[in-house]
């Protein structure tokens, strides 16, 4: 039993107060007047009860707090842990049991617990003080066999109280040299009265002869009442035979019995250990086969997750298609938008070349065209000259036809228009500017589809965090019970927990995925949006594009109005012939320059000559957008062959790993399934190599445990002398039914007693003892008869004498002596029950003291050699001078003749030995009060070191105020007392 903690909730000083953690050598350090004591009486009174206001101990009830009680732990190696409970209520207080399994109890089972052990004989035996190491002068060998005698039989000293009360009772009828006892004052007075009644009687001389007739007849009474209580004696020793006969002849034939037996040799629990043996046996028989089976087992579930062999030279190029999914899918995703390109600039090439009439099979030539800026300056030369050439002719036309004034406004009108037109520069860049231009509503439209998608972007991620973190919290218990089933050997849990562990994995990097990828698109999103607002404000900024670009294009178109009627009118200029013929030569030659440069360009002759310098800034674009369109088909098909490539890589896996190509898709996440059972294969089966070398490893570990058993059963065999399991029983049966027999055999002994079975050695049969008894009662019915005779003339002699004296003092005295002596003889008759009560009671105390008081002798003497490095090592107890010790010189002393610290060690090694002894019937803490203050440095160093070594197998607790025993020992071993009063304090 030990103590592993305390509460107190109301005791002396300390109000709410703990204890935890005590050690199997637990100090518990405070100064004067800090609780020591108190602590000391509190776990008294926890076991054994608050003292009763009539006893001389102290209560401690507290002074400022109703609070009173407390609970201890205890450590018992049949309960567990155990709570013992005690509050105030009757005198010693009510008390509450908490088993470990739930079961709740009282006093009794505290007293199975405590397995009958009351307060004063634990104090006396495992809880001391220095008081009770000084009186060790006082101890004597019958106090040990009193505590022996105690805690060997019912844990209690009831026999003892006992043995004390016959005793008492003994002592109180008489008492050898005794002057009080009842029967000493009896025979004091018995005498006196013998002596009165002498002296009456010599002053009767008259009746000397009857007196002596009388006295004769007396002694012939006296004779025959003894012969008669001899017969009686005998006969009632027959009867006793008669009625036990029966166990007489039983006592014969089992003393027959053992002697036949004779001596059987068998080890102790002989039958028990080679059960044990046996059953140790089986179970690792059991357990054996139960690894076999599950190593077979393991073995199948290797073969059965051995990876595929033909998979596995293909798994990394099967990991790297799968890695280079999502770029198969930007691929696509690029393939796609490329072809749009490649589309829109088709469509512009489409767009270009039927505004300058241009044929697609000319493309391949158009690389070839010379469109320099030579080109460019000879066509606008071209054109200039043109233009002179018709403003020439238009200007004889309008002198020839008197319409100056006309022609005057045209050109006024031609200059305003040209005034407020753009370059031709300016104008593209409008073109331009007009095709970019969007309506403010569509952007606010597309401003909010925007901020909608960032909105929703946000919700899913939010979202995708949640389910983050709730995979992420069955990753943790994936983690617990794969650690919990591998500790606890559950294979088929921590399989499943490993699954849960890969999908949750998965899971974890699916989530990272999209939080990665809307991450990337907000910002995407973002980007746009920040350009649409800047192109709002620079539109609120700007004026309308598409308006200024109508302007210029109207100019445009009034201009060449003005230039065709301004034409019109010169060619209809009859008056300047000679003029318009030399223009005509001029612009004839001209166009066939025109014509020439349009078929440098590819163009038809038909061509408008005004468009020409439009014409040749279109072919220009033409050839960049056909440089682009090649660029992006380059691209595409760079693209294009990738994806083919990984196409025809995933088509070859997917062959080889046996697996029906259909949807890309589907490929790929079988593809992942089947990596991934792969992968599993091969961590079971490492997990499975790893159990079966641990299954291998405890199936050794059992080879070796069954053969240590079998060689305890061979040994158990040989002590026996016997050579199989039926011979070792038999011979266990010998000895158990020897046992038995010896057994009977004490108690009929015990029963019979010597006396009676020595008078029925006389008699061979129940017809000799019948035979004895009908003599008997005949003698005694012959001595009967003649002893009513002799009594009737004892009366009639009585009866003269009585007549002859006077007065009646001799009568008188006569009847006192009479009557006391027979009150003597029934005094006597208790006493003699009592004796014989105690005598038996004795020989059964002796019996059990035999035993157990010499190994308390020599482990006193273990011990005391010990503590005084063998100057004292014999020790004994004297019938008249109690303990004696021998020193290494051989000199002998009493305690009393001992210096204080030699017999204060001399009481340590007695209450110690007296605890080891009892220990296996009452493993109790030992609790000592500052034991060892009179003792030097050395020797209390050496009783620490003996309590240390007992504290390995009994807990002591060691209550002390000396700061050099604390500092002994290591701070987990100590626990301080503060010092403050109503102390509210856990010691840890």
């Amino acid at each position: 039993m030990k103590i592993k903690s305390l509460h107190i909730f109301g005791y002396g000083k300390f109000i709410d107060f703990y204890i935890d953690d005590f050690s199997n050598m637990q100090i518990i350090y405070g100064e004067n007047e800090a609780g020591k004591s108190t602590i000391m009486s509190f776990i008294h009174s926890i076991l054994f009860g608050f003292p009763s206001r009539q006893q001389s101990n102290l209560r401690y009830e507290p002074k400022n707090h109703s609070a009173y009680g407390g609970r201890l732990t205890l450590e018992t190696i049949e309960h567990g842990d155990v709570i013992i409970e005690r509050l105030k209520g009757k005198s010693a207080g009510n008390v509450t049991i908490f088993l470990k399994n739930g079961i709740t109890g009282g006093e009794e089972l505290l007293s199975e617990l405590l397995s009958g052990m009351n307060r004063s004989l634990y104090e006396s035996i495992f809880s001391f003080n220095l008081q009770g190491i000084q009186e060790v002068h006082k101890l004597k060998g019958d106090e040990i066999n009193r505590y022996l005698v105690a805690s060997g039989t019912m844990g209690t000293d009831i026999l003892l109280n006992i043995e004390q009360s016959f005793q008492k009772e003994l002592d109180q009828l008489f008492k050898p040299n005794g002057r009080k006892p009842k029967l000493n004052e009896m025979i004091s007075l018995l005498r006196e009265n013998e002596k009165d009644l002498q002296k009456a009687k010599q002053k009767n001389d008259e009746y000397g002869s009857l007196l002596i007739k009388r006295e004769a007849t007396e002694e012939q009474l006296i004779l025959l009442q003894n012969d008669l209580q001899i017969l009686n004696d005998e006969l009632q020793k027959v009867n006793e035979l008669v009625e036990k006969w029966e166990k007489v002849k039983e006592y014969d034939r089992i003393q027959r019995h053992i002697v036949e037996i004779g001596i059987v040799h068998f080890p102790t629990d002989g039958l028990k250990r080679y059960e044990n043996t046996s059953e140790k046996r089986i179970e690792i028989s059991s357990r054996l086969k139960t690894l076999q089976e599950k190593i077979e087992n393991i073995d199948y579930r290797i073969e059965q997750n051995t990876p595929l062999t033909s998979f596995q030279s293909i798994m990394e190029r099967a990991e790297k298609v799968i890695m280079e999914w999502p770029i198969y899918e930007q691929l696509q995703t690029e393939i796609i938008s490329l072809k749009r390109e490649i589309l829109s600039y088709t469509d512009q090439v489409e767009r270009i070349c039927r505004d300058i009439n241009f044929k697609n099979e000319s493309h391949s030539t158009i690389f070839n065209l010379n469109l320099g800026l030579d080109m460019k300056g000879n066509i606008k030369e071209t054109l200039h000259d043109q233009v002179t050439l018709m403003t020439k002719l238009d200007s004889v036309q309008i002198q020839i036809d008197s319409t100056h004034s006309e022609i005057e406004k045209v050109e006024a009108a031609c200059e305003l228009i040209e005034q407020n037109m753009l370059s031709e520069k300016d104008f593209k860049k409008l073109e331009k500017e007009k095709e970019n231009w969007k309506n403010p509503n569509q952007l606010v439209e597309e401003k909010n589809n925007l901020e909608k998608t960032i909105k929703k972007n946000k919700s899913d991620a939010k979202g995708t965090k949640k389910a983050f973190l709730f995979n992420a919290l069955f990753l943790l218990g994936a983690i617990g019970f794969i650690i919990w089933a591998i500790l606890a050997s559950e294979w088929m849990i921590a399989v499943f927990a490993g699954l849960v562990l890969v999908y949750v994995l998965t899971n974890l990097k699916t989530f990272l995925n999209r939080l990665h990828f809307t991450k990337s698109d907000n910002v995407k999103l973002q980007a746009r949006l920040q350009t649409i607002s800047e192109i709002m404000m620079a539109n609120s900024r700007d004026n309308n594009p598409i308006q200024l670009y109508d302007e210029q294009l109207n100019y445009r178109n009034q201009l060449q109005n003005y230039d065709h009627q301004l034409d019109q009118k010169l060619k209809h200029m009859d008056q300047l012939q000679r003029q318009k013929i030399e223009t005509s030569n001029l612009i004839q030659r001209n166009q066939i320059q025109i014509n020439n440069i349009k078929e440098e360009l590819g163009l038809s002759v038909h061509f408008n000559d005004t468009r020409l310098d439009e014409a040749f800034d279109l072919i220009v674009e033409l050839v960049k957008i056909i440089k682009a369109s090649q660029k992006i088909e380059e691209e595409l098909n760079l693209k294009v062959q990738k994806q083919e490539q990984w196409m025809e890589d995933l088509h070859e896996i997917s062959h080889s790993a046996g697996l029906e190509f259909s949807e890309t898709g589907e490929a790929i996440f079988r593809l992942k399934q089947l990596l991934q059972v792969e992968r599993e294969k091969k961590l079971v089966q490492k997990d499975l190599f790893i159990k079966l070398n641990e299954l291998k490893e405890e199936s050794g570990q059992l080879q070796l445990e069954l053969q240590e058993y079998n060689s305890l059963k061979d040994q158990l065999f040989k002590i026996t002398d016997t050579n199989n399991e039926e011979e070792f029983r038999q011979q266990a049966s010998q000895f158990n039914k020897l046992e038995k027999l010896n057994e009977r055999f004490e108690i009929l002994q015990a029963q019979l007693g010597n006396s009676l079975l020595k008078h029925a050695e006389a008699y061979q049969s129940d017809m000799d003892l019948k035979r004895r008894k009908n003599e008997l009662m005949n003698l005694i019915d012959d001595k009967s008869s003649l002893l009513n005779k002799l009594r009737n003339e004892y009366a009639s002699l009585r009866h003269e004498i009585q007549v002859l004296e006077e007065g009646g003092t001799y009568t008188e005295k006569l009847h006192q002596f009479y009557l006391l002596k027979s009150s003597f003889n029934e005094e006597a008759k208790i006493w003699a029950k009592y004796t014989v009560a105690k005598t038996i009671l004795q020989k059964t105390m002796d019996k059990y003291i035999g035993e157990r008081f010499p190994i308390v002798v020599s482990k006193a003497q273990e011990y005391m050699a010990f503590l005084t490095d063998d100057e004292y090592s014999r020790l004994y107890f004297l019938d008249d001078e109690g303990i004696v010790i021998d020193r290494a010189d051989g000199q002998r002393f009493t305690p009393a003749e001992l210096s204080q610290g030699t017999s204060e060690q001399l009481y340590t090694s007695l209450r110690l030995a007296l605890v080891q002894v009892l220990y296996e019937d009452y493993p109790f803490p030992i609790i000592i009060d500052d034991g060892f203050v009179n003792f030097d440095t050395r020797r209390t160093g050496k009783v620490l070191g003996l309590i240390e070594t007992i504290s390995k197998t009994t807990q002591v607790v060691l209550f002390t105020c000396h700061e050099h025993i604390r500092n002994r020992f290591s701070e987990s071993n100590v626990k301080t007392l503060p010092q403050e009063r109503d102390v509210l304090q856990t010691l840890k």
